[in-house]
């Protein structure tokens, strides 16, 4: 699966983030393999004398930056790795996952932790979740030894207030095939694709407000990210519907921590964007520079990620890569003063599941070349993306992404012939 870059993973640097997911989840395949009476001689002695119980976890604590050979107890790269042995109480053969949630256990009720990082999250709440895929295990399997099941990278958490927090660790082992429904890290005892629930404690210090605390700035934030996704999606001057339904799916995901009154202000407020900003889209009178400008006084560097992210999901909806959408695009991440490399990893993402067309936009637009540079810069730019995209072609399984992805081989073909 292709590495998601967004919010923390580009304050935190793509090779630590790569680091991170193999370090934590890098062997639980091999792992939960292991059966009773097939493992090495001293696990089968084990396994006679003492038998395995019932799974169980415990967390181990440790610090990415020190492990890569920098400062140690530098809070920001510490990372809680789930540790499990024993065996999972399935009695047939089953399609096992694992799933970990976080709850901040800081006041009298647990409350849903968020998470700022892409692939990190449940699809419809935000919430932090992550899944590991153990594949197909006969019941009668099971961990000899402690192995990694799990992991926590606490820096991608966005909890309800800061300071000291207080975690629950939710640790399901769960059937892939019939999938729980887990939402805001809860999920009902009586879910039947819940095959074992292990809770654990840890804390952590979140230095700055929770998204409780914020929760006005944030409001105004959204509402100038709600129009500069508008402006995307009427670059063409119509809004299609599944590009308005983009943006109220986002919405949807952004209200989802909250509850009762706050959560109903808070829809009524984005939605009263979402209406507002489609007026002035229509009329011609909304400013995308004003926008612009707003969310870089209120946004710290997470949501303005965030506005981006929306934008290209905005652009992808509808399937099709428009010249002036992906413009647009380019001209707010300019705006918002955001890394040119990490932009067009977001962008690339998204690409590769839409239909290419030098109908809908030019070779500049689509491999992202300025028109103001040398040809002597373009070739080289054209030679970075063709080794990018050459090697996403060698891993990418039959299907409309590997045809995407040579579209685009043939598109850098065209732009070396024209730049020759």
């Amino acid at each position: 699966m292709e590495v998601i870059l967004t919010l923390v993973a580009v304050w935190l640097g793509y090779s630590i983030f790569i680091w991170f997911i193999g370090a934590v989840f890098g062997t639980t395949k091999a792992v939960v393999k292991s059966a009773v009476g097939k493992g090495s001689l001293s696990e089968n002695l084990e396994y006679e004398f003492k038998g395995l119980g019932p799974f169980q976890i415990r967390i181990v604590e440790k610090n990415m930056w020190e492990e890569m050979g920098g400062a140690k107890d530098d809070p920001k790269y510490k990372v809680l790795v789930i540790e499990g042995r024993g065996l999972p109480s399935h009695s047939y053969k089953t399609h096992l996952g694992f799933v970990t949630s976080v709850l901040d256990d800081t006041g009298d009720e647990p409350a849903p932790i968020m998470s700022m990082m892409d692939g990190f999250k449940e699809k419809e709440s935000g919430a932090y979740q992550h899944i590991v895929d153990a594949g197909k295990v006969e019941s009668g399997y099971g961990y000899g030894g402690w192995g990694k099941v799990g992991g926590i990278f606490t820096s991608f958490l966005y909890p309800p207030e800061g300071g000291k927090r207080l975690l629950k660790i939710v640790f399901r082992i769960v059937n892939m095939d019939d999938f729980p429904n887990i939402h805001l890290g809860f999920c009902s005892e009586e879910d039947n694709g819940v095959i074992d629930t292990l809770v654990a404690d840890a804390s952590f210090y979140f230095d700055g407000n929770g998204f409780l605390e914020t929760a006005e700035n944030e409001n105004e934030a959204r509402s100038e990210i709600i129009k500069l996704a508008m402006s995307v999606a009427m670059a063409d001057g119509s809004l299609d519907d599944s590009e308005g339904n983009a943006i109220k799916h986002w919405i949807k995901k952004a209200i989802a921590p909250f509850s009762g009154k706050k959560k109903e202000q808070f829809k009524k407020i984005y939605n009263d964007a979402l209406r507002t900003s489609y007026q002035e889209a229509k009329s011609g009178d909304l400013s995308v520079s004003g926008a612009v400008e707003r969310l870089e006084e209120l946004a710290e560097t997470p949501q303005k990620y965030e506005a981006i992210e929306l934008c290209f999901e905005v652009m992808a909806a509808d399937g099709v890569a428009d010249e002036n959408e992906i413009k647009k695009i380019k001209g707010i991440a300019e705006g918002l003063g955001l890394d040119f490399d990490e932009i067009e990893k977001l962008r690339d993402k998204h690409l590769v599941g839409m239909e290419l067309s030098m109908e809908q936009a030019s070779i500049e637009t689509i491999l992202n070349i300025d028109p103001n540079w040398s040809n002597e810069k373009t070739k080289k730019h054209l030679t970075v993306e063709f080794a990018k995209w050459n090697n996403r072609l060698n891993t990418l399984a039959e299907g409309q992404e590997r045809e995407n992805a040579q579209k685009m081989l043939d598109l850098i073909a065209e732009g070396r012939k024209k730049y020759a």
